[in-house]
Parts: structure tokens; C-alpha cells; sequence
């Protein structure tokens, strides 16, 4: 039998979890209709490169079927039909390409340097902690500090000969205190 890959774009309206169930929804209409869907791959919402039917935005299906023709037909007339289906794209090929699609192969590597710069930016941040550590140490040492806390001197007693009563503000902003 032929190989077909077909390519639909749904509304953005839509969510990701109906734009899946559509895709099993074609699905099941192509097993119905004696072909076999190889590989579905959904490449989620993105953006149109112009406007369609009033959508900037649309959540992308690809299907590889081996099926007959009638089945593609049929497959086409639902798609025609159906109001979530912004445009759509069926080409017939000689083999069935190997692997995960372009797409999937871009995401995937997109996922990959995500990962490992985040790994990166982490160990630079632990190395700069790590550093930023072993410098304060070495400060402490360095003035005589043991990294112990020091033990604080008692406050001078405000009733102390010789000292005068401090002053202080009430809520009411009048100061409290001295009276001259």
C-alpha cells in the first residue's frame, strides 16, 4: 500500500488535550477505513506565518499512514468538514521516513541545551557560593576573627553617674524625656 504523510493545522482555540482527541479521533477513521497510521506526532500550538480563517496560532498534527486511497479521501472530506481544521496537507511518498520528524528532532535538542545550560549556570553557582565561602574565611582569619561570635560588651547603665536620660518620641510624636 502507499505511504501518506498529512500535516493539520486545528484552531487555536482549541486546547492541547482536544487537539490530541482530534488526532485520535482521525485516527480511528483511518483504522476504520483500512489504512494504518505508522506514527502521529503532535508539535503543539505555534504561530502561523499569516493569519487563516482569523487564527494567528494553531496546534500542528502529523500523521504517516500506509493506507489505499479511498481511505486518504475519506480522511480529506473530514477534514474538510470539520470547523476545528484550519488547513491541512496530504502528500503521498515512496517510503516512510525513519526516526522522529524534523520538528520533534529540534525540540528535542532544544530540551537538551536547556538542560545542560541550566546544569551549567548551577555549577557556577555553587562554585561561586563555594568561593564566595572560602574567601570570607580566609577574611576572618586574616583580621583575627575565628568565625566564633563575639561576645558583645553590656551597655553602659543609664542610671550611671554622669550620665544624662536618653530621649524618646511617643506615638503621639511628643518627645518624652528631658524637659527644657
Amino acid at each position: 500500500m502507499p505511504y501518506y504523510e498529512s500535516v493539520l493545522i486545528a484552531r487555536q482555540e482549541i486546547g492541547g488535550g482536544d487537539a490530541e482527541r482530534l488526532g485520535e479521533h482521525y485516527e480511528e477513521l483511518l483504522s476504520k477505513e483500512g489504512a494504518s497510521v505508522v506514527r502521529r506526532e503532535y508539535w503543539g500550538l505555534r504561530r502561523l506565518a499569516y493569519r487563516v480563517r482569523k487564527n494567528r496560532k494553531g496546534h500542528y498534527l502529523m500523521f504517516h499512514v500506509d493506507g489505499p486511497g479511498p481511505a486518504i479521501q475519506e480522511f480529506e472530506r473530514q477534514l474538510r468538514i470539520d470547523e476545528n481544521v484550519v488547513r491541512y496537507l496530504t502528500m503521498r511518498l515512496d517510503q516512510l521516513p525513519e526516526g522522529p520528524s524534523i520538528i520533534m528532532k529540534a525540540r528535542a535538542e532544544r530540551e537538551e541545551r536547556r538542560d545542560q545550560e541550566s546544569t551549567r549556570r548551577e555549577a557556577e553557582r555553587q562554585a561561586a557560593d563555594a568561593a564566595s565561602g572560602d574567601t570570607d574565611a580566609a577574611e576572618s582569619e586574616a583580621s583575627g576573627e575565628s568565625g566564633k561570635p563575639e561576645e558583645a560588651e553590656p551597655a553602659p547603665d543609664a542610671n550611671a553617674a554622669g550620665s544624662e536620660p536618653e530621649a524618646s518620641v511617643e506615638p503621639d510624636g511628643e518627645s518624652k524625656g528631658e524637659e527644657q
